[in-house]
């Protein structure tokens, strides 16, 4: 009886090793996880303003091609992004890294738009200002006009 059970055990444990191997080498690469990784990559030499996953290029095929093999072969994302790159070159990237003057790159919009505002706000608040002194001023320009053509008027009358 316990060699039977011994069998048993064996063969489920094989079917579960074999079965998750082939369960895993069953599954066909999808368009989606070809385009997840197409999308954060450019076509060398073309198509600048499009992704990997919207350019129309033979070149862009053949790289879609690459990557639904690597993904056959169990890479994982990074991996691929990396051997492309390392084939290709960092222009393949769809952004700069960031790190190093990639850094830079991805900081300096907002650090514009942050000294613009800054700027702008500066601006305002100098400008708002100014006219305010300048009302005041003629508003004590009006006043003695008016007191001037009061006296005048009393002078006159009296």
């Amino acid at each position: 009886m316990r060699t039977v059970w011994t069998a048993l055990v064996a063969v489920f444990v094989w079917m579960a090793v074999v079965g998750g191997v082939t369960a895993d080498a069953a599954q066909p690469v999808t368009r989606e996880q070809v385009l997840d990784i197409a999308k954060e990559l450019v076509t060398p030499g073309g198509c600048p303003s499009l992704t990997l996953a919207e350019c129309t290029l033979p070149t862009a095929f053949k790289i879609r091609e690459e990557i639904a093999e690597m993904l056959a072969q169990g890479m994982e994302k990074e991996e691929i992004i990396q051997a492309l790159v390392d084939k290709y070159g960092k222009g393949i990237l769809g952004a700069p890294e960031r790190k190093g003057w990639g850094l830079v790159v991805w900081s300096m919009p907002y650090v514009v738009m942050g000294t613009a505002a800054v700027a702008l706000a500066g601006w305002l608040f100098h400008r708002r200002r100014r006219s305010a002194a300048m009302a005041v001023n003629l508003k004590r320009a009006a006043d003695e006009e008016e007191e001037e053509t009061i006296q005048q008027m009393l002078k006159k009358y009296l």
